[in-house]
């Protein structure tokens, strides 16, 4: 699942997470993750209003960021 925009994260963008091994231990269920597998998942992520432990889990799970270019932000015109 992908989570962060230039809001969120502005100094490295969207970071990408595999949580393929914590659905089983997530409180809200695994439905609720695999419903964003391979999605944006920040507006859902931020909604729920996670708390820093499950912050702090997360980052456990990131394996990247996803480089977007900067004209997806409305920061350059495209070429």
């Amino acid at each position: 699942m992908v989570i962060g925009n230039m809001k969120t994260c502005p100094e490295t963008g969207p970071k990408v997470y595999n949580v393929s091994e914590y659905l089983d231990d997530h409180p809200g269920g695994a439905e609720v993750m695999l419903d964003v597998a391979g999605k944006d998942a920040d507006t859902m992520f931020e909604d729920i209003g996670h708390s820093k432990q499950a912050r702090k889990t997360l980052e456990k799970f990131r394996i990247g960021v996803l480089e977007v270019p900067l004209y997806t932000w409305g920061l350059l015109l495209p070429r």
